[in-house]
Parts: C-alpha cells; structure tokens; sequence
C-alpha cells in the first residue's frame, strides 16, 4: 500500500464545506484506494469524526466510489493514534473496531477512546 500519493481526487461537493481529507491510501495491486476524511477534527473537539471512502481511479483521476465506515471518537488525541495505526492496522483488528462501532449504544456511530 501506499500512502498519501499526491493525485486529483474529484470529491462531492458536499465533502468540501464538511470534511478534510487528512490520509489517502492506495492498493498496489488493483486500482482502488482509501480516503479518510475528518470532520470537526481539531484539538478541541469533542467527538471528532473520521470518515472511510473508497476511491477507484478513472481516466480522470480518483473518484469517490462508496463510504466504507465512520468512526467517531471521544477527543481529538484518540482520534489522531487512529489515523496514525490504521495503515498498519491489521484486518483483525479493524473488524474489531468496525464491530465496536456497530455494538455502540449511540445513534449511527460510536465512540471509541
């Protein structure tokens, strides 16, 4: 996988005046990658959200193809040891964060800390 390549990703509008595009991930072996976007994600936060998109590559470029997950997090710092482990993050382990999320006893999405 790599990281953070620097290419044209068309996003939705609406991802524009919302979320911040903070990591990209890309398959080496077919043309597909992941972006994490983050809403309200500044230290003073209180429940920062990082959002998981699948990107495919067209002619073009990159183009959002589904979202894959939502996390959200108690502050800011846990939030941030996210995004730094999830590009070595096994799969194991996300299915279990991904399992913590959906046995939440809040609405959409959880929290984790």
């Amino acid at each position: 996988m790599k990281k953070n390549e620097r290419v044209s990703i068309m996003m939705p509008p609406e991802f524009e005046n919302t979320m911040e595009n903070l990591m990209t991930i890309f398959s080496s072996t077919q043309d597909l990658g992941i972006t994490v976007a983050g809403e309200d994600m500044y230290p003073t936060s209180k429940h920062p959200i990082l959002r998981l998109f699948l990107i495919e590559k067209f002619d073009l470029g990159w183009a959002f193809k589904d979202e894959l997950q939502a996390f959200t997090f108690l502050n800011y710092d846990a939030a941030q040891s996210f995004l730094k482990r999830l590009p070595d993050m096994s799969a194991f382990e996300m299915l279990l964060m991904m399992n913590a999320q959906e046995d939440s006893s809040e609405s959409e999405v959880g929290y984790l800390s």
